[in-house]
């Protein structure tokens, strides 16, 4: 689906409902469309399920103009999936997690907000597993942060 565009911080997208421990959210892509091409008006979009009909995005600080967001939901059937965790990392920091086998696990970055709308410029940063209940967020920058919105899950 599609969530067209808008100027506020957060936008919603309505969907048929589902079971949310069978679910997964995909951000596929954004556009922007801004006043000026200043890199501080282009705002990062985190993407999250944030019920069993509601899908929230979210932009980064300083975001200014429309932003324009694909997405998709994919639930599987009871049985597939063993545990979905969702949440925020932030750059430099870890988040712990209810432990996983990391050989039946993905990691999926469902995008990520920079903390200062001036940290867009400096965008590099990267989510891993590091171990069972661990998620670590690591950046190229030294001093751009961002809050990585994550989807920790673990097949049968």
């Amino acid at each position: 689906g599609t969530m067209g565009s808008w100027t506020n911080a957060t936008n919603t997208a309505t969907i048929s409902a589902v079971d949310t421990a069978n679910t997964l959210v995909f951000h596929d892509g954004q556009i922007y469309d801004t006043p000026s091409n200043t890199y501080a008006q282009y705002p990062f979009v985190s993407l999250a399920l944030t019920n069993s009909t509601t899908l929230t995005a979210t932009k980064s600080a300083g975001g200014l103009g429309y932003t324009q967001l694909s997405w998709f939901v994919v639930e599987f059937l009871p049985g597939v999936i063993k545990s979905v965790q969702s949440g925020t990392v932030l750059t430099e920091s870890t988040a712990t997690v209810t432990a996983v086998n990391t050989a039946k696990s993905v990691l999926m970055n469902n995008g990520h907000q920079a903390y200062y709308y001036y940290d867009q410029a400096y965008s590099h940063s990267m989510i891993v597993l590091t171990n069972a209940t661990t998620i670590t967020c690591s950046r190229g920058a030294n001093y751009a942060s961002h809050y990585h919105q994550y989807q920790l899950v673990e097949f049968f």
